[in-house]
């Protein structure tokens, strides 16, 4: 076995591995990252914070978010009796979102074209191959941290929410005999119902509440006499696995997952090289490149060095939510961010 950070010289007959195993990419498989790949999808966002905080040509900003929380029906009085001074002052809140341009994702790698020499496949292909592959890497990498960032930026639920301790709902998927328990469907949905969810919930985990998910999409449970494919349907909830999310709300063996709002969570980014900041010559590339498979743009860096060639791909990225003060202290909805952390625990 040859060892990573070399070139395999062309012998007599050499092939690929993807062309001889599997009718698929052998190579290419990944941890399921839904989370990351919905925040960045344009059914959670509009981008207009994005857009704000970096609009492009390599400049960067500070967003300063104003909002001023709705009245709750003990500031109403219980008269009507005219009142031509009144005394309660009225304001606003604000919240300010930047981001540091260094913090976030990168990877660099050195091609060293006197050893491309010895190799069989075209040296064009192969580099562009390894620029993709390095692409999915980072892109790995960034909805590692969005799940990560996202795990800590859960807040609360309703008010009189059963269950919760600390911001975290504890719910059953299974009875105590091995079967699925739908009731753990209903908790789910009536959590986001009296967190004030507006729209459909999105739940994102893997392991159990994957395989509960699928179980309710699967067909009829004849312990409960329902069709729980129509069941799950009925209850507004999609589902999208996601593997990271599950190990960063995992803890001492209990398994977590999250769920949300569409356009609870947003990713913020900066390109240093977009638009008039790019610089881009035969021999050196300070550019942004968009990845084909996502259509997410990347800073990409080339440099030459006496025939060597060395490549980074970078983005600096920062997950952020809504602010956790919307709502005045004693609101039903108090500290409600439309981000919700489950664990799950059964008998």
């Amino acid at each position: 076995m040859s060892s990573i950070g070399s070139i395999i010289e062309c012998p007599q007959i050499q092939t690929d591995l993807i062309n001889q195993f599997t009718q698929t990419n052998p190579l290419g498989a990944r941890v399921k990252q839904g989370l990351g790949q919905f925040v960045q999808s344009d059914l959670n966002t509009q981008g207009f914070l994005q857009r704000a905080l970096s609009p492009g040509r390599g400049k960067l900003g500070k967003v300063e978010l104003l909002y001023t929380p709705q009245y709750s029906i003990d500031e109403v009085a219980n008269t009507a009796v005219k009142n031509c001074v009144a005394t309660d002052v009225d304001g606003m809140l604000s919240t300010e979102y930047d981001i540091d341009e260094d913090q976030g994702a990168s990877i660099s790698r050195l091609f060293k074209w006197k050893d491309l020499a010895r190799m069989c496949k075209d040296n064009s292909l192969w580099f562009a191959e390894r620029i993709q592959a390095m692409m999915d890497a980072a892109e790995e990498k960034l909805n590692y941290d969005i799940a990560i960032q996202a795990a800590g930026l859960y807040g609360a639920f309703g008010a009189d929410e059963l269950n919760v301790a600390a911001n975290v709902k504890t719910i059953q998927t299974r009875k105590a005999d091995g079967s699925y328990n739908i009731k753990g469907l209903e908790q789910i949905t009536f959590a986001m119902t009296n967190a004030g969810y507006s729209g459909i919930g999105y739940v994102f985990g893997f392991g159990e509440i994957y395989n509960y998910m699928r179980a309710l999409n699967a067909g009829c449970c004849a312990n409960d006499g329902l069709d729980l494919g129509q069941y799950a349907a009925q209850n507004g909830v999609l589902y999208t696995p996601d593997r990271f999310i599950k190990d960063a709300l995992t803890s001492g063996g209990v398994e977590g997952f999250l769920g949300m709002e569409r356009g609870a969570l947003q990713l913020l980014t900066y390109l240093e090289f977009e638009g008039a900041a790019a610089y881009d010559s035969n021999e050196n590339k300070m550019v942004t490149m968009v990845n084909p498979k996502t259509g997410k743009s990347w800073d990409f860096i080339m440099n030459r060095d006496c025939g060597d060639v060395s490549v980074q791909i970078k983005k600096a990225y920062k997950v952020v939510a809504l602010p956790a003060d919307m709502y005045k202290t004693g609101s039903q909805f108090e500290d409600v961010n439309f981000v919700n952390a489950f664990k799950i625990v059964n008998p």
